[in-house]
């Protein structure tokens, strides 16, 4: 798991130095959001370790994925952000506080995320091969998604629990939802009810409504997730998708420079930032970000 993690952010790194003609070593900040840093002293070890192999630099800095997706949603504002990519996390703002809510790995937690939806399908799916549920369309979309026998796609689960490859399951119940497919549209009323409790327990900390987003991957499933979410709360959300975290990285060393950033130049960073997806290749967009 280490190595293939290491080679994982190694190679997004050469990608990106070749890109802009510099090396590792010539870079004056970094900053590196990693899933799990703060849910234990040995996760946090762990994930230093990774940055510190995959780059040879022990000065950058390393910090639970969650924080980068609070700044460009929010920046220094008071408010909330729920991030539901692979996994999930929620972080909230007031004043001179910041805490974190959910992230409580995929295996008890990570509720609303990708793999948790993904889990979600699957659970329905085997109702459905048992006959307790009419049809098979999520038994049939295991089975093209996986490319194997749906009892062969469950033994192999079991055995190797790859938590981003189970994940990408996620988009396939979406689709199904939005063909109006009741279990599939059930998983994602599920996910919608749960965001907004999180959300709903975390309002009456503020004298007003605060500033509120949606940030992460789930979000690519559309106005059939987020409406969802928005009927029931019905205050003002802004939506962002996973990749558009990395700006905020970007605006946190920028802050850590002592550089003043506005929404104006949050703004911007996203605007080059889409800039430069659309010269990126539909299969690289695939392997890197899940998304077509």
């Amino acid at each position: 798991m280490l190595k293939r993690s290491v080679f994982n952010i190694q190679e997004a790194v050469t990608k990106a130095c070749e890109q802009t003609n510099i090396t590792i070593k010539n870079i004056g900040n970094g900053l590196f959001g990693i899933a799990g840093i703060g849910d234990s002293p040995s996760l946090t070890r762990y994930g230093m370790e990774i940055i510190a192999k995959s780059t040879g630099r022990s000065d950058f800095m390393v910090m639970n994925d969650g924080r980068p997706a609070y700044q460009m949603a929010n920046l220094d504002s008071d408010g909330i952000v729920f991030a539901g990519g692979t996994g999930s996390v929620a972080f909230f703002k007031n004043g001179e506080i910041i805490e974190r809510r959910g992230g409580w790995n995929w295996f008890a937690g990570d509720n609303s995320s990708a793999s948790w939806i993904a889990k979600r399908g699957l659970n329905l799916a085997t109702l459905e091969y048992d006959g307790l549920l009419d049809e098979k369309h999520l038994v049939n979309s295991v089975e093209t998604y996986f490319a194997n026998d749906f009892r062969e796609v469950l033994a192999s689960i079991e055995e190797n629990q790859n938590k981003r490859h189970i994940a990408g399951f996620a988009p396939y119940v979406t689709k199904l939802a939005s063909l109006g497919y009741p279990p599939a549209m059930e998983i994602l009323d599920e996910c919608a009810d749960y965001v907004v409790r999180l959300i709903e327990s975390l309002l009456p900390k503020f004298k007003k409504t605060p500033r509120i987003s949606l940030v992460g991957g789930t979000m690519l499933a559309g106005n059939i997730y987020t409406d969802r979410i928005k009927e029931r709360l019905n205050v003002p959300i802004d939506i962002f998708y996973g990749y558009q975290v990395a700006a905020g990285a970007i605006l946190l060393m920028l802050k850590d420079m002592g550089v003043n950033c506005t929404f104006i130049t949050r703004d911007s960073i996203l605007t080059q930032m889409e800039y430069l997806l659309e010269k990126i290749s539909k299969k690289e967009l695939k392997r890197y970000l899940n998304m077509n």
